[in-house]
């Protein structure tokens, strides 16, 4: 995500300072083999959209308010359109 080789997930949510309470609360999207988006914390530099782009995807997410917060506890909501 923004950098080259692999790194850990749980290292690059410890790198962007995400406290560990909040972690299992990141949205990740991936395009089924590699990661795209860490929502709120980092986008992969591959997944840009640039001056090639032929076809894009706009996501969006927001963190719920405290009194949003679902069942399940999730606390943001995503949304994916086309610009």
């Amino acid at each position: 995500l923004g950098m080259e080789g692999t790194k850990k997930l749980s290292d690059l949510l410890a790198d962007e300072k995400v406290p560990v309470r909040e972690r299992h609360r990141v949205p990740v999207v991936r395009d089924g083999e590699r990661v795209v988006w860490l929502a709120g914390v980092r986008m992969s530099d591959e997944y840009r959209v640039g001056p090639e782009t032929a076809r894009a995807v706009r996501l969006t997410w927001r963190r719920r308010q405290a009194d949003e917060t679902r069942a399940d506890g999730s606390t943001g909501v995503m949304d994916a359109s086309r610009p």
